[in-house]
């Protein structure tokens, strides 16, 4: 069992893998403290997503402070190997707080911007969309819930799927380098123009990623009854779901997830968090959760990482062949942070850990940006990181087992989904070359707009620039 943090007072609220802190402390033991070390023991802020803000290819970090009401990014610092804040801040009206944060380029002109909703104490629950770009942009429709950001069209611009507050009827906005917004109703696929779709349930987990291998990204859709927001239901258009993970018996006792608000303020409020991530780079994705003792009388909260691993008892399998258990061994490549709520301080704070892998596994690490330049920037690798676009790989282990592993890039964001803008294939104990690599942009046609590279090293780094995107064929790759 790896317990990574476990507090009383202080609650662990939000767990995200992390993979850019290179080369900082010597290695000793499971996991390293090094909060101190990369800048972060003062920053009392909350961690709400990942963004290259400064175009120098490390991941940044925008956070809000203890109000909601101010995002800041912090950056990552080359030289001294930490996190130092940037310069670059937005601040809320007294009667407003942000809920969510997505960057992203909106606008195609290689920048990364920032997309927030935001509420005001005024009017609950009724989020709000508000755009950085070069000017401040107000998105003047009042949401159901936070939105998913996706690319709908195949542009490699991204656009935003969300239900409106009055109506309940869903929405794609469609997004162009012009800095407009096409509103297209999700409901004109029904019957007389009808709601016949369920309600979305709030909070949502919507996301835009390939279920069923066709390498085109499938959209999933949480709901509710329209009568009933206790029955939950499930929309995929193509394929199906399983229901995975629920209550736990750890060292005999029954933990579950934490479901309520860590705080009274309901700009504070964090749904369910399962983070999933290959801690071990043996090809099979692992977890970590915070989890609350049931059993406990009193607040007994704790951070565990689930490794997935083979499962040969019968009774435990079912029909699955891997179950994902809590091991005390498991290490991985992957670091991580913790953000936490300090009731007694009333301060939030950030902690890191700094993964001391030591094994033989290998990865395969790719981004695919967009290719879309600013003009005062003379480089090949311009752009920021794309939603919606999915990774296939196949590779051959030393055992003679064929492994495939398929992911889409940027597939969720709502409710600080913190997904790195970047994608990671653990490959296991593999001793020859990736056999192919496939990179698909999203749909804008039904023609397929894939581009292959095969006899890829191991440990590979890959920046993939999909330009022109009409012909696949020419997409570029750089090492």
């Amino acid at each position: 069992m790896v317990v990574l943090c476990q507090w009383q007072t202080v609650i662990p609220i939000i767990i995200i893998v992390f993979i850019t802190m290179n080369d900082i402390l010597p290695s000793h033991g499971l996991y390293t403290d090094v909060t101190n070390s990369v800048g972060l023991t003062t920053q009392h802020v909350q961690l709400h997503a990942f963004g290259d803000f400064n175009s120098d290819n490390s991941v940044d970090l925008f956070s809000l402070d203890e109000s909601n009401k101010q995002l800041s990014v912090l950056l990552w610092d080359h030289q001294a190997l930490k996190f130092i804040k940037g310069k670059a801040e937005i601040e809320m009206d007294s009667d407003q707080y942000i809920t969510a944060v997505i960057p992203g380029d909106y606008d195609a002109d290689g920048n990364l911007d920032v997309l927030i909703a935001y509420q005001s104490t005024s009017i609950s629950k009724v989020p709000v969309l508000r755009f950085f770009i070069a000017e401040d942009i107000n998105f003047e429709d009042k949401l159901w819930d936070q939105p998913l950001v996706l690319d709908l069209n195949g542009d490699l611009i991204p656009d935003i799927f969300e239900a409106n507050f009055d109506s309940g009827y869903r929405y794609f906005w469609i997004a162009n380098d012009k800095r407009n917004f096409t509103k297209q109703s999700m409901e004109s696929f029904t019957v007389n123009n009808k709601p016949a779709l369920n309600p979305i349930r709030i909070p949502n987990s919507n996301a835009y990623v390939d279920l069923n291998q066709d390498h085109f990204a499938d959209l999933f859709i949480t709901t509710t009854l329209p009568n009933n927001d206790k029955e939950f239901r499930f929309e995929i258009w193509q394929n199906k779901w399983h229901l995975v993970f629920d209550n736990f018996v750890i060292n005999g006792k029954n933990f579950g997830f934490v479901s309520d608000s860590y705080s009274n303020n309901p700009s504070k409020s964090v749904p369910i968090t399962l983070r999933i991530g290959d801690y071990n780079l043996d090809g099979f994705p692992d977890a970590i959760a915070v989890l609350e003792n049931k059993d406990s009388g009193t607040r007994d909260v704790s951070t565990f990482l689930f490794t997935n691993v083979p499962c040969f008892d019968s009774k435990k399998c079912h029909s699955y062949s891997r179950i994902f258990s809590v091991n005390v061994n498991s290490m991985g490549i992957l670091d991580i942070l913790v953000n936490s709520f300090s009731k007694d301080t009333n301060k939030f704070s950030l902690h890191a850990f700094k993964n001391d892998f030591a094994g033989d596994a290998t990865f395969l690490k790719v981004t695919v940006i967009g290719g879309y330049c600013p003009s005062a920037k003379n480089s090949k690798l311009c752009g920021v990181n794309l939603p919606s676009c999915t990774l296939q790989y196949q590779t051959v282990q030393a055992s003679g087992e064929i492994i495939r592993g398929s992911v889409t890039q940027l597939s969720q964001t709502a409710y600080t989904a913190l997904q790195l803008p970047f994608i990671v294939f653990g490959l296991g104990q593999t001793p020859n070359f990736v056999d192919y690599l496939s990179v698909s942009l999203p749909r804008n046609s039904a023609q397929k707009r894939e581009h292959t590279w095969s006899s890829i090293i191991p440990n590979s780094q890959l920046i993939v620039i999909p330009q022109p995107p009409a012909v696949p064929k020419n997409c570029q790759v750089d090492l």
